[in-house]
């Protein structure tokens, strides 16, 4: 049985800058290649997710 329809779908982008994932290697020191995706530190405020960068750009800026 598949349950995959019931979960919410996953935010990946930032309400505020727009940042979203990247695909990336991870680099051995023998140099082997393995792909995987940088996602950006994602939290919720405000009503949507905004990445950390922004959230603490606008803690200072309303300070």
């Amino acid at each position: 049985m598949h349950f995959h329809h019931l979960r919410k779908p996953a935010v990946r982008y930032c309400a505020v800058c727009g940042k979203e994932p990247v695909a990336a290697y991870h680099v051995s020191h023998s140099h082997r290649r393995i792909k995987r995706t940088l996602r950006p530190n994602l939290k919720p405020a405000g009503g949507g997710y905004i990445c950390t960068r922004c959230l603490k750009t606008t803690a200072k800026s309303t300070a």
